[in-house]
């Protein structure tokens, strides 16, 4: 059993103390450079997981694990909202600063991203190459009149106005999943 002296134990006292307290500093620098690191390249990584998200979700078709409707009528080429490629090309950060990240999809060329994303009837004139779409139609099924003295594609090639039903088919938007890859991502970057 070996003693100490009052002086012994109090110096070791000091000397633990001091090494919790080197121990406290260091953990103190290195949270204010991970909160730096987090302030300048945190939205960066956001907007970039956040673009990258969007755009699978065009590969996947689907939106929090609900797939998207299939097609009344399959497209010849490419697939669902990916015939050019136009649409996806749109999904960008357009504003990326110290407090915010804001994702953009669709312009001017691409009018169309808003009614796909949330669904809804689009009312429009007929175009001419619609109409001879429908009279073509009409020949070709060699429809029956109904009631109304036309059929289905005869009445939509005179119509002065159609009503086109568009079903919903998210691709940018609030995502709990998205939130957990951006909250893992950043949890990586914070190591300590």
């Amino acid at each position: 059993m070996s003693t100490y002296t009052r002086r012994e134990i109090t110096y070791y006292k000091d000397k633990q103390y001091s090494y919790k307290m080197r121990d406290f500093a260091t953990l103190r620098k290195k949270i204010a450079a991970a909160s730096e690191r987090i302030r300048q390249d945190g939205t960066r990584i956001i907007a970039e997981m956040a673009t990258e998200y969007y755009k699978q979700r065009f590969t996947t078709k689907e939106w929090e694990g609900e797939p998207w409707p299939a097609a009344k009528n399959p497209p010849s080429r490419g697939s669902l909202l990916v015939r050019s490629g136009a649409l996806v090309s749109t999904i960008r950060p357009v504003r990326v600063t110290s407090t915010e990240a804001t994702i953009r999809a669709g312009s001017p060329r691409v009018p169309y991203a808003r009614i796909h994303n949330e669904g809804g009837t689009v009312t429009q004139k007929p175009t001419p190459k619609q109409r001879r779409f429908f009279w073509a139609k009409a020949h070709a099924t060699s429809e029956t009149a109904t009631e109304s003295g036309l059929g289905r594609w005869e009445r939509a090639a005179v119509a002065k106005q159609l009503h086109i039903t568009i079903p919903r088919r998210k691709f940018i938007g609030k995502s709990v999943a998205l939130n957990r890859l951006i909250v893992a991502r950043l949890r990586a970057l914070i190591t300590l």
